[in-house]
């Protein structure tokens, strides 16, 4: 695999990652991760919706609650 260096720290990161227009490795990188949350459409059709990583992770916490869990969070809008 070929590598490039991170402009910060100068440590090697993959070049796919380079072409894929970032210039720092994951440690350095500024930008948030992602993350999912499963989305049941009905009885076989189910999806994941794609959110920044902190949405989705509160989301995926009410979402295991009982009851309305993830109703509530999006009436308290704390997202």
């Amino acid at each position: 695999m070929k590598k490039v260096e991170c402009r910060k720290c100068g440590s090697e990161m993959p070049k796919a990652r380079f072409d894929l227009g970032y210039k720092d490795c994951t440690k350095c990188s500024t930008v948030e991760p992602y993350g999912h949350v499963h989305v049941v459409e009905g009885k076989t059709a189910d999806t994941i919706q794609i959110l920044p990583g902190r949405v989705a992770e509160m989301a995926n916490r009410y979402a295991q609650r009982g009851g309305n869990g993830l109703l509530k969070i999006m009436t308290e809008k704390k997202y």
